[in-house]
């Protein structure tokens, strides 16, 4: 994967749009028949469902259209009696992408764009019809008011990191880009990349193809670049201090972080009482699946010590990892447990909204609201997102959410249960989506899930129909 100058990369799945349109389809928002008076002729539109879709064609760029189909009848207005003069079906597609819009001084907002007809239907009368149509006040005026604030959250996590003692430039000033990216394969879907790369670079990234994991509706990505940038600059500000804690603190002698090809890389050597400890060897970090909080996998860390202080200073080696500036790696609610080989992430309080990870959670607020527009005063469209997981991809950590438009319907066909916590705390659905247990609960009471044969219990976990007591009865079903 490469990333070229970019630094960090937000990926919004286009099926998240494909939903936005088809909800506002439903709710009549895009209307499902239109009457256009043409002097002396009136054109009677019926709309079918819209389709919202990546494509991709040789020696061209990637890029997103509207797929419009239906029925057109043309009668005459002067005598209405008369058959129509044109009385057919019709398919047409439009060219509709996110584009980038100026700001002084800000970052610029991610905003649709309409580019003209990409298919004509058939009958040149109906190109021309739609043609004056997609020039309409009111359609381009709808479109203008959906602007997505994703980019300034971005440039505010980068300011500080690249600008630690210094005044950053302005925000306009930070390189930005888009790109159309269709699917590698079956197991990831198409997306619509935002890029940002420091001031005077090109933040057009490298990449071909969606890294966008099926099911997932959007995605953040930190480059390996900047990761190692912030991981060697968390190194030189460690060394010389020492870890741990009381009489068992130990001296920090050198200290290396930086990113492997799908793990965070760590050396170093710290001194106690004459003697040596020595540690060299991988790091997997994993995202709590519901939470913003990460865990530390360090079962691979090669440590060299014949001290009795040798296991506190597993939670010196946590502390090393929490103090990364600009970025906090770590959620420090979690440290007690990150040495534990046994803990799950789905232990981790749903609560918590913040770590690394906050640029994604960011990032599911702004499009939220960016998309939450109430078009006809009836009220916006609701969006609704959880967090999923994460994935160290050459040196690059790339965090996926689950984001929810339409309502989606799957019925509970695993569950995780935790002795520690005496609860269920993971369901799978038969669409092969995974919930953390209070999410699940959370997205149902919402109507955004829905389990046939399952509800929630006041927002806060499942149960099995048919009975409504608040007991917790999934033990009969699954496996504790």
């Amino acid at each position: 994967m490469n990333l070229g100058d970019a630094r960090i990369g937000v990926v919004i799945g286009v099926k998240v749009f494909a939903e936005f349109f088809d909800e506002a389809y439903e709710r009549g928002l895009i209307p499902h028949t239109i009457t256009k008076d043409a002097g002396a002729h009136t054109f009677e539109v019926t709309l079918n469902r819209p389709e919202f879709r990546a494509v991709a064609k040789e020696n061209r760029p990637a890029y997103t259209r509207l797929e419009l189909s239906g029925h057109v009848t043309k009668r005459s207005s002067v005598i209405p009696t008369l058959p129509p003069s044109l009385d057919e079906d019709f398919e047409v597609s439009i060219k509709l992408g996110l584009a980038l819009k100026p700001r002084s001084g800000q970052a610029p907002l991610v905003v649709f764009e309409l580019d003209g007809i990409d298919e004509p239907p058939e009958s040149l009368e109906l190109t021309v019809l739609f043609a004056a149509a997609l020039s309409n006040p009111e359609l381009t005026g709808a479109l203008a008011s959906l602007e997505l604030d994703l980019i300034t959250p971005v440039v505010e996590g980068l300011e500080p990191i690249y600008y630690p003692k210094a005044d950053p430039p302005p925000r306009d000033a930070w390189g930005t880009a888009t790109e159309v990216l269709v699917p590698m394969d079956s197991s990831h879907w198409a997306g619509i990349g935002i890029f940002v790369s420091e001031p005077d670079k090109d933040a057009r990234p490298a990449l071909t193809s969606s890294p966008l994991p099926a099911l997932m509706g959007l995605q953040f990505i930190y480059s390996k670049s900047l990761l190692n940038h912030v991981l060697e600059a968390s190194s030189k500000e460690q060394v010389g201090k020492d870890v741990g804690e009381g009489d068992e603190a130990a001296h920090l002698d050198s200290l290396s972080l930086s990113m492997g090809s799908d793990s965070i890389q760590i050396k170093g050597k710290a001194s106690k009482d004459g003697a040596t400890i020595t540690f060299e060897g991988p790091v997997y970090p994993s995202l709590a699946r519901g939470t913003t909080s990460l865990i530390m996998d360090t079962s691979e860390v090669s440590v060299d010590v014949d001290m009795p202080w040798y296991y506190s200073f597993g939670y010196a080696l946590a502390a090393i990892l929490f103090f990364v500036p600009g970025l906090n790696l770590l959620d420090l609610a979690l440290l007690p447990a990150l040495f534990d080989a046994g803990a799950a992430a789905a232990a981790a309080p749903a609560t918590v909204r913040r770590g690394l990870a906050s640029g994604l959670a960011d990032g599911m607020s702004a499009l939220a609201a960016g998309l939450a527009v109430d078009l006809d005063g009836s009220g916006p469209i609701d969006v609704d997102s959880t967090t999923d997981h994460l994935a160290v991809i050459d040196g690059n950590m790339l965090f996926a959410a689950q984001v929810f438009v339409s309502v989606v319907e799957s019925p509970i066909v695993n569950a995780s249960y935790s002795k520690l916590q005496r609860r269920f705390v993971e369901y799978e659905l038969a669409d092969g989506r995974k919930f953390l247990y209070s999410e699940l609960a959370r997205l149902c009471a919402k109507g955004k899930v829905v389990c046939p044969g399952f509800h929630d219990v006041e927002g806060k976990y499942m149960r099995s129909n048919p009975d409504s007591t608040t007991a917790n009865n999934l033990g009969d079903q699954f496996e504790r």
